[in-house]
């Protein structure tokens, strides 16, 4: 696009539609004149690409900055360990609550879960000890970047940089229609695949697929830190907005009130 616009200001003739296709398939293509234009530009000086400008041409996204900045700085921390090591006292609580349910067998079947004050998690028995080892990672390499877990209204939230983000983590389920006497009903089984969700703004799923989800950690902690700086932004503008309303109210107000005292003086 750069090039184009430079070509029209030099006056430099571009090729037509097609033009490219034709000599693909060895066709002829009219190819316009170079027409020489003294009242034109002659000279054109091209310039290294700035820092503000790098992520338009292939350089690492915000997210994937941070992402590498959080591995550098967490480093073993991210690795999610075989077994439980001095687990965190959530995942302690989540632990004897899923470990006492029995699997559910009306909904969703053979699964088990934990919701209100404490990890919100719905996972099949067999993968109560990955879920577990997941979250105890999870949670230590918030703690060690500064951020927080909290629970309110019987939901799980992430505190990041003073902003609630509500976080659950559920096994995928596949829906199945049985016979239930006369009528037609859906049930959900469990697939095997887990994923983390960020469930308000923005929504944000992490899955089982190329990467297993305790691979993405840094991922998943990068994007709630990126979300909490829009946040926080979208915050100061609003109290930028607020401030300049109140100014300008202030402004009027003054302003009628020295009319009032002026007509108050001229009639005295």
């Amino acid at each position: 696009t750069g090039l184009k616009k430079i070509c029209i200001r030099l006056n430099i003739p571009l090729p037509k539609a097609g033009h490219w296709q034709k000599l693909q398939f060895g066709k002829k293509s009219k190819q316009p004149k170079l027409s020489y234009n003294d009242a034109v530009e002659q000279q054109i000086t091209l310039s290294l690409r700035s820092e503000e400008t790098k992520n338009m041409y292939g350089e690492p996204s915000p997210i994937k900055i941070l992402q590498k900045e959080i591995e550098n700085h967490l480093q073993n921390k991210l690795t999610v360990p075989e077994s439980l090591i001095k687990p965190d006292i959530l995942v302690i609580e989540a632990k004897k609550i899923l470990r006492s349910q029995k699997p559910d067998d009306w909904l969703y079947k053979g699964t088990v879960r934990c919701a209100g004050d404490t990890l919100d998690i719905r996972v099949a028995p067999k993968n109560i000890t990955r879920t577990l080892l997941f979250w105890d990672t999870l949670i230590k390499a918030l703690r060690a970047r500064g951020h927080n877990i909290s629970f309110r209204n019987r939901e799980t939230y992430a505190i990041v940089d003073e902003h609630d983000f509500k976080i659950i983590f559920r096994e995928k389920m596949k829906r199945e229609v049985v016979k239930d006497g006369k009528w037609d009903r859906s049930i959900f089984q469990p697939t095997g695949i887990l994923s983390f969700q960020m469930v308000n703004h923005p929504t944000k799923e992490w899955t089982d697929g190329k990467l297993a989800l305790e691979l993405q950690l840094s991922r998943i902690i990068a994007k709630l830190e990126l979300a909490a700086r829009e946040w926080t932004l979208l915050r100061m503008r609003h109290k930028k907005e607020e401030d300049e309303r109140k100014d300008k109210e202030r402004i009027i107000k003054e302003f009628e009130q020295r009319q009032e005292k002026d007509l108050a003086d001229f009639k005295e």
